[in-house]
């Protein structure tokens, strides 16, 4: 046919069709078509039915379902022009990897492609897809691996729940649960929204954050150099790990689960909000508040945490673990936690102190624990400071005195005490303490380390 248009079903239109006009199968029922469908003219699928094209049809002109669904047979059922779905028809190409652009007007796609050019509505990719879209609106999910590239805008949802290996635009709301690629990018623009869950790690993608990042996971996920303006919430209750060079300047909260720093977050504000724990051995080069509900536990059992400026809140916790070095203090950051304030009198104690020991033998009477590192002053005070763990050390809750330092009492089995000093920020331990030995604590405790050392020179020398 060369003009007006071919209206029929499956059991009126057979064979092989020349098409340089139009051809419409009015499909109430099932039906499959077989023959082969050549030309330059267009198909369309109407009626409520179930069409399917099982043969190798090479018409150019396009196809477009307006109702019911059309599944495609092979890779070539459509022809060579591209297919357009209408709202509320189905187009099923599930197991195909078919060359044509899809255009979705509100309709739904199931299946897997090469699609190209704008999606609508709600689509369901579930094997392998090559892609080159924008989503425009509705939900579309790749139930595949993706590679090529996915651009979403505000106002529509992508769902990538397999292996990401594709540049990812985000202006609307993307999920992710499966890894990516190290080749993968993810650029979220102003008020968009990544999602990342359970079973993605992105930790070797290139990530420009403009706009949210929300990590939503249950167990374990990587992240590395972020950059951008936007911000970055974690609300799971799992771990996320934060490496490489970080360097977006919007804010990072944490209500839930434990975010680990290992790398640099140079510019953003952290906060560990209620149910939250910050860890890792990185360094923040802005402000870090712990919040009322919140842990700060620095390290990696142990480690060095460092931060610009620390405002440890009412209600706060602040978990080290001190291990030691034999019966010495050994080496921060391998024998026990410190944290360090990059920034001058940026320390504020608050909330409580909670001191873990893994210390078989007994230390040395003089042993110091830099468990804080700051110069200038410190300002505000621990509520509480106390013991846990195993050893003689384990245990014990610590009192104020009146020179402003926190010390056991009772002492420990061995006859030492703990005493912790806010002015300096070390934990130091010694004999049974008398006034001047206390007084010697909050002026600083390195003398007494020093009249150790020079006896025991002085017994060398002898």
């Amino acid at each position: 046919m060369s003009a007006g248009a071919l209206v029929g079903t499956t059991s009126s239109l057979r064979g092989s069709i020349t098409n340089n006009a139009a051809v419409t199968f009015d499909q109430s029922t099932p039906g499959a078509y077989s023959g082969v469908m050549s030309g330059s003219g267009s198909l369309t699928k109407a009626g409520s039915g179930t069409l399917t094209l099982s043969g190798a049809n090479s018409y150019s002109g396009g196809t477009t379902v307006s109702a019911g669904s059309l599944v495609a047979g092979n890779a070539s059922a459509f022809g060579a022009g591209a297919v357009t779905v209408e709202a509320g028809a189905i187009l099923d190409i599930i197991g195909l990897l078919v060359p044509n652009a899809l255009v979705n007007n509100g309709g739904t796609i199931l299946g897997v492609d090469t699609p190209t050019g704008s999606l609508s509505g709600d689509n369901t990719f579930s094997e392998t897809t090559i892609a080159a879209v924008t989503v425009t609106s509705g939900t579309t999910t790749f139930a595949g691996p993706v590679s090529g590239s996915v651009a979403v805008d505000s106002g529509a949802a992508v769902v990538f729940t397999s292996d990401v290996n594709a540049s990812v635009t985000v202006g609307g709301n993307v999920s992710f649960s499966a890894p990516a690629s190290e080749s993968s990018a993810v650029n979220v623009t102003a008020g968009g929204i990544a999602t990342f869950e359970t079973g993605a790690s992105y930790a070797g993608a290139a990530i420009t954050n403009n706009g949210n990042i929300v990590l939503d996971v249950a167990s374990t996920f990587a992240l590395g150099g972020v950059s951008g303006t936007g911000s970055i919430a974690v609300v799971g209750t799992g771990s996320v790990e934060l490496n490489g060079v970080n360097d977006y300047s919007g804010t990072t909260n944490v209500t839930n689960g434990t975010l680990i720093v290992n790398g640099t977050v140079s510019a953003s504000h952290v906060t560990i909000g209620s149910g939250g724990t910050l860890g890792g051995s990185g360094t923040l080069g802005a402000p870090l508040a712990v919040q009322s509900g919140g842990v700060l536990s620095p390290g990696n059992s142990p480690g060095i945490l460092a931060a610009a400026e620390l405002d440890l809140q009412a209600g706060s916790t602040t978990f080290m673990q001190v291990i030691g070095s034999g019966s010495a203090a050994g080496i921060a950051g391998t024998d026990y936690d410190q944290v360090q304030i990059t920034t001058a009198s940026s320390l504020t104690y608050g909330g409580n102190l909670v001191l873990s020991f893994i210390n078989s033998p007994l230390f040395d009477n003089g042993t110091l624990f830099s468990l804080f590192q700051f110069t200038g002053t410190a300002r505000g005070g621990f509520t509480s400071v106390r013991t846990e763990g195993t050893g003689s050390y384990s245990g014990l809750t610590l009192q104020y005195n009146a020179n402003g330092n926190w010390y056991t009492n009772p002492n420990t089995a061995a006859g030492q005490y703990l005493v912790f000093s806010p002015a300096s920020g070390r934990l130091a331990i010694v004999p049974e303490p008398s006034t001047w030995v206390m007084a010697a604590i909050g002026a600083g405790l390195v003398a007494l380390k020093a009249r150790r050392r020079k006896r025991a020179e002085a017994s060398l020398a002898a």
